[in-house]
Parts: structure tokens; sequence; C-alpha cells
């Protein structure tokens, strides 16, 4: 019989932590792309608007990324949330490239890649430090 009185539940491997917050950032952008699309379907917004929306999801996907990883994750928060924005990004393009059928690396993608990680980062340590901060209020 063991002697301590609770066990500890075994946490996911930081590999699958890090592809659900990657994963659940691709879901959450798809989401978004369907109501930019709806806007520009029904005319609320103009075409020249495009390159902008797809800017806006790249970093809001890269945002949940980041306070995905500041849940799932206690230690090393910035380099969790920049590795989850890196998954979302690789993910994407990969869904990306599936529906285009061809794939080109670029120095867009590796300014897409930079911008997502500084993202990730920073809003994984700064969702931790409010959450630390409330928590010694």
């Amino acid at each position: 019989m063991p002697r301590y009185s609770h066990h500890h539940k075994k946490a996911p491997g930081s590999l699958i932590s890090l592809l659900r917050a990657g994963g659940a950032a691709v879901l959450a952008v798809f989401a978004l792309l369907l109501i930019f699309t709806l806007f520009l379907y029904l005319g609320w917004l103009p075409e020249n608007s495009i390159p902008a929306l797809t800017g806006i999801c790249k970093v809001v996907g890269a945002a949940v990324a980041g306070i995905l990883a500041a849940k799932y994750f206690s230690e090393h928060l910035w380099r969790s949330g920049a590795l989850a924005a890196l998954l979302f990004l690789m993910i994407s393009a990969l869904v990306m490239s599936l529906f285009t059928r061809s794939f080109a690396f670029s120095i867009a993608l590796l300014g897409d890649a930079l911008l997502c990680a500084v993202v990730g980062a920073a809003v994984a340590y700064a969702l931790r430090l409010l959450i630390d901060r409330r928590k010694s209020a």
C-alpha cells in the first residue's frame, strides 16, 4: 500500500500541449476567417482590406496560442508561447499549402514566423504576470 495520500495526475506531454494550443489557434482563426468572409460577401468590408485581415488573423492566432500556452505551462512561458505560436503558423501554412497544392518558402513566411513568435511569447508571459498579480492581491 502506498504511503502517500495523494496521487498526481500525469500531465500531458509538452509536445501534445503545444499541438493542442496550436490546433486550437488554427480553429479560432478559421472561425475568424469565416466571419471576415461573410463581411466581405455582404459588402461590409472592401476587397482591398484582405491583406489587413490576414494580418489580423495571424496576430489573433498567435495570441490564442500564447493564451493557451500560458494555461498549459507554468515555466518558461515566453518559450512555450513562442513555440505554440510557431506551431500555429506551421499548421496553418500546411493547411493552406494543401488547399493551394503548392508551398513556397519565402521571406514573408520568415517575417510571419517572427511576428507569431513575438506575439505568442508576449501574450503568454503577460497573461501569466496578470494571473500571478491577481493571486497575490
